[in-house]
């Protein structure tokens, strides 16, 4: 996860090249590899929330306050555009929960 390449990986693991493409041809390290991936991607996450309320607060400032016009559109039209995200997707976990609600009652 912290090289850039396969080669630079298997460098600084110690082992050779093709080493490192058979293990990557295995199961349990691809699972074991996609599991630090998303515990990588679960990090970034909890970042970018954690910095959310901030951004929104500076993004409303700008628009409330800024003396281009561009500058307010743009933090309007960015603001709106979450805003529609946020919606649809709770809506779609909403759905998607509903979704397996209805399958875990099919298999029983």
């Amino acid at each position: 996860m912290s090289h850039p390449t396969v080669a630079a990986a298997a460098s600084a693991a110690g082992i050779s090249e093709a080493t490192a493409w058979r293990w990557m041809k295995q199961p349990s390290f691809v699972d074991a590899y996609r599991g630090i991936r998303r515990e990588a991607m679960r990090q970034a996450t909890a970042q970018l929330q954690q910095s959310a309320t901030e951004a929104v607060a500076t993004l409303r400032r700008i628009q409330a306050h800024a003396e281009s016009e561009q500058a307010r559109v743009s933090a309007a039209r960015c603001l709106l555009e979450n805003a529609f995200r946020a919606v649809e997707l709770e809506e779609i976990e909403h759905r998607l929960a509903a979704l397996e609600h209805q399958a875990e009652n099919n298999e029983g």
